[in-house]
């Protein structure tokens, strides 16, 4: 589950802000209640979201990033896991 501890505001290597995550202790609610919902029903995919809306956010997310700079380590030559 994603359960972050809080976010960094960086430029560069250099942090400017650390920003606390408020504890929440129903992370996923909605998504479970969505995901037994659409299971329940028999469906393969959710309505409110289908897979191609979902495929459609990461291309334009992807994209932003791109424009910006912005990488992951996994996305750098020698840092993180080998892809392929």
């Amino acid at each position: 589950m994603n359960c972050p501890q809080g976010a960094r505001l960086m430029v560069g290597k250099q942090i400017v802000e650390e920003l606390p995550v408020i504890p929440h202790a129903d992370r996923m609610y909605y998504e479970i209640l969505e995901t037994t919902r659409c299971v329940r029903e028999g469906l393969l995919e959710s309505p409110l979201l289908p897979l191609d809306e979902t495929i459609s956010i990461v291309e334009t997310l992807d994209e932003i990033r791109r424009q910006i700079g912005v990488r992951y380590p996994f996305e750098l030559p020698g840092e993180g896991p080998s892809v392929g």
